[in-house]
């Protein structure tokens, strides 16, 4: 293999590594490092003898066919997006050059391919032991007096460099973050794979040895001192910056031990015609059983027993995140919106929910599937903490909810619970990496595990990060974070100045929810309360997540064997395959191996994923809950920020923000939602478009018909500011409209008169249907017709529900903002029957 193929090898490796830790999930970069790497590997002459006959056999032609089909779909999280190359620069390849050639030309590609295959494992495996964040004092020593030549003040304890050097001191930790281990480990294993085993002598391997090691230290010298000189941590968490500063390795290392320098051909030197294509067909379909075993084990949850029925929340160590608070149209302030109550009511539609204000004891943990420790502000007993895992132990399910920065000692009286399971919640808070805000979670396009199944992403409030043993299951793994510790000086616990990066401390991937099985019973953990409270716990993600911890948790373990029982028939499958191979001595060509490998990985991935679709699908409600969804789908300025009160566009709060109306609605008794696509919009009772500004076409229309006249409510809300709108595409069918457009103030009064609600700016008239608000001059600002047995109602008012006129989520409404709070209660009465 050629040098330059060699090093956009590494470099892509490294870039893989690097955006998945480091920054959000953009692919592009390694899309074009990886088809460059591919055009190098189809396009290099290979060596003399290195060419192949241009006879094409049957079996080769199918094994390539399959090859392509199955490679784009065993895409593992870390390599999602990468391996989806295969098939263009391959197809470029053969166009490039003469027919005769293109088995020549496609091994490179395929070489390239069967690479990352390879190292996917061994890459996961990296990053799960650099989320345990290990560190590193007897390097932080010698990096130490290696600095103190170069600053005035430079003192060490433990892991922690503190350098002072003009106004304030830089910290610098020395751990697995700092010194880029995943990327650096990850490239020495293509190094020893690509070299052949002919070239690994002891002393070229300690050779790689001595110049990964001086590599590292001289890397991180160098970003400590850009970092104290520059005042600017970027240095050290910028993945590009460390992209550069990585491309040097690839050489260094090739020179130190070579690549092999054999043919990038993978396709056999003879042709395999003089044998029978079902001479391969049984080792070939072992290869195919050994790896789906092998995957599926991976991938397998025990679907465990009944789905849990009985769930007990414990209040009796736990004053913070209330479960039995009020939440209605009389009580306000930030106790009646910070709280689990929302939590609970929307439980309580899929479950029997009891809430505990005693002792904890075996007899009664016994009646319940699954206990909720959420927060709690005082520790619990040695006693109530042997019950709890006894509990565990026999079958019962254990969900602990934490938060940031062991507020309230939470964490600490939490982490007492869960040291019989190896697991700890740090007393820290997570953030964005570089820019300080909350976090957001995407899914993994395979294997999530099922808790978060039915989950696309969830944005976090203020987690803190979870340390959990090398065998537990992840269930959210945080990327491109980074951990500020506890400040307990600080009324909050959070730090002085927590949304600045400061000082590159830890950072890069962390676990922020694990579960893992305990004896017959299971136990999962949460690391933030703040997102299941009451003003932000049915934004996206969080009620699918909430269902699936319990439904996951709540189950004992029956067929936990079923694991190891694949494992081990993959085994045996494998030592078949070496024995058939021995008595035919007929080898697969490694063309057949690498189809057979991906064919079986893809079909066990594919079982196993759709065992577990099926296994851990949510429940449905009993039908008492009442949905009021808000669409996305159509509605391009109405975000998902509208509706959050953390958004990510601070700008967007108050002009288009829609928040407090959404917490409202559960003061009525709804359970809001948003959705992405209309057509789930539609199975709730009552869906609402806010600002539509996308074109319509004829089929959402027709669903929009069958959904009136079977009963259900749409509810059209617009005003002066959209200026694209398109909400007469839904409203003109019906004798709906809306008319002219206006930016002067006008009060709201009701259609009888008899009473007002302040003014508001940016109204749209209404035309047609019966009037049920009206302008000060008489033009009409909210009207409604009935279609079949449902109810349509457009509303020319919007702005009066937005936070600018309905104010803050935690205050208390006072002025124009109790008219306008009164209004958005009177208008949920009337579109959704709440009164």
């Amino acid at each position: 293999m050629s040098h330059p193929i060699y090093s956009l090898l590494c470099v892509v490796l490294a870039w893989t590594v690097l955006r998945h830790d480091l920054s959000t999930p953009q692919p592009m970069l390694a899309f074009a490092l990886l088809g460059l790497a591919y055009l190098f590997a189809a396009r290099w002459k290979q060596p003399e003898g290195g060419s192949v006959s241009s006879t094409t056999s049957r079996g080769q032609l199918i094994a390539f066919a399959a090859t392509l089909c199955v490679t784009g779909l065993m895409l593992p999280e870390s390599f999602q997006y990468t391996l989806t190359l295969v098939a263009l620069p391959a197809v470029a390849a053969v166009l490039l050059d003469r027919w005769p050639t293109w088995k020549a030309r496609l091994s490179g590609p395929l070489v390239v391919s069967v690479v990352f295959l390879a190292l996917t494992p061994v890459v996961m495996l990296l990053e799960r032991a650099g989320m345990q964040h290990w560190e590193f004092p007897s390097l932080a020593a010698a990096f130490a007096q290696l600095l103190d030549s170069m600053f005035p003040s430079v003192t060490y304890t433990d892991a922690m460099i503190i350098i002072t050097n003009g106004r304030r001191p830089h910290e610098i930790l020395v751990n697995w973050e700092t010194l880029a281990l995943t990327p650096l480990c990850a490239i020495s294993v293509l190094t020893l794979a690509l070299s052949g085993a002919n070239r690994l002598s002891p002393k070229r391997v300690a050779a790689v040895a001595m110049t990964l090691l001086t590599f590292t230290g001289l890397r991180f010298l160098t970003l400590s001192v850009m970092f104290v000189l520059a005042d600017d941590p970027r240095p050290f968490i910028d993945p590009y910056l460390n992209l550069l500063w990585l491309l040097p390795l690839a050489p260094l290392i090739a020179t130190v031990l070579p690549v092999s320098d054999r043919p990038l051909n993978i396709f056999p030197e003879s042709e395999p015609e003089a044998e029978p294509w079902h001479r391969y067909a049984r080792s070939f379909g072992l290869v195919v059983l050994a790896a789906g075993m092998i995957t599926a084990s991976y991938g397998f949850h025990d679907p465990g027993g009944t789905p849990p029925r009985r769930v007990l929340i414990d209040e009796n160590h736990s004053d913070w995140e209330w479960t039995n608070e009020t939440l209605d149209r009389e009580t306000f302030g930030a106790k009646s919106v910070y709280n689990l109550k929302s939590f609970v009511d929307f439980l309580a539609g899929y479950y029997e929910i009891e809430q505990n204000h005693q002792t904890l004891t075996l007899e009664r943990l016994s009646e319940y599937d699954l206990l909720i420790v959420k927060t709690p502000t005082e520790p619990y007993t040695a006693d109530e903490i042997a019950v709890i895992e006894e509990y565990v132990e026999a079958g019962g399910g254990l969900w602990i909810i934490g938060d940031h920065t062991n507020v309230f000692g939470s964490s600490g009286f939490c982490n007492e619970i869960l040291r019989p399971f190896d697991i700890e919640m740090q007393y820290d808070s997570a953030y964005e990496l570089a820019k300080g805000g909350n976090s957001r979670w995407v899914a993994p396009s395979i294997g999530p595990h099922p808790i978060c199944s039915s989950t696309d992403k969830i944005r976090f409030q203020s987690s803190c990060t979870i340390r959990a043993p090398f065998f537990a299951r992840s269930v959210i793994d945080g990327f491109n974070l980074r951990s500020a510790m506890a400040d307990y000086s600080a009324g909050t616990f959070f730090p002085e100045n927590h949304y600045v990066l400061e000082n590159p401390h830890r950072f890069g991937r962390f676990h922020q929810a694990v579960a893992m099985p305990y004896g017959s019973g299971r136990v999962s953990v949460f690391a933030d309360s703040t997102m299941l409270s009451s003003f932000c716990v049915f934004l996206e993600g969080r009620p699918e997540m909430i269902l699936g911890f319990i439904e996951w948790t709540g189950r004992d373990n029956v067929y936990g064997y079923v694991q190891w029982l694949l494992l081990a028939l993959g085994a045996l499958a494998g030592v078949l395959v070496l024995l058939v191979t021995r008595q035919t001595e007929l080898r697969l060509p490694p063309l057949l191996i690498l189809t057979a490998v991906l064919i079986g990985s893809v079909s066990g991935l594919v079982v196993v994923e759709s065992m577990n679709q099926r296994n851990f699908r949510l429940p449905e409600h009993d039908g008492s809950l009442r949905e009021i969804a808000f669409d996305l789908e159509y509605c391009g300025r109405f975000t998902e920020d509208s509706l959050d009160h953390y958004p990510t566009f601070p700008k967007q709060v108050n002009e288009h923000s829609y928040s407090t109306f959404f917490t409202l609605a559960q003061r009525t008794g709804l359970i809001p939602r948003f959705s992405k696509r209309f057509s789930d919009a539609l199975t709730s009772q009552t869906v609402v478009l806010v600002s539509p500004d996308r074109g319509f076409p004829v089929s959402t229309l027709q669903k929009i018909d069958e959904f009136l006249k079977g009963g259900g409510k749409l509810v059209v809300v617009d005003d002066s500011r959209n200026y694209r709108s398109t909400a007469n595409q839904v409203l003109e069918p019906y004798g709906l409209s809306f008319g002219e457009r206006s930016k002067e103030e006008t009060e709201l009064v009701s259609a009888q008169g008899d009473r007002t609600w302040g003014v508001t700016r940016h109204v749209c008239e209404v035309v047609g249907g019966q009037a049920w608000l009206h302008g000060q001059n008489g033009q009409v600002l909210m009207a409604a017709a009935e279609v079949g047995a449902g109810l349509l109602v457009a509303i020319g008012a919007g702005e009066a529900l937005s936070d600018e006129a309905l104010g803050f989520y935690k205050k208390i409404p006072y002025g124009d903002f109790k008219d306008k709070t009164d209004f958005a209660f009177e208008t949920l009465d009337r579109i959704a029957g709440t009164q």
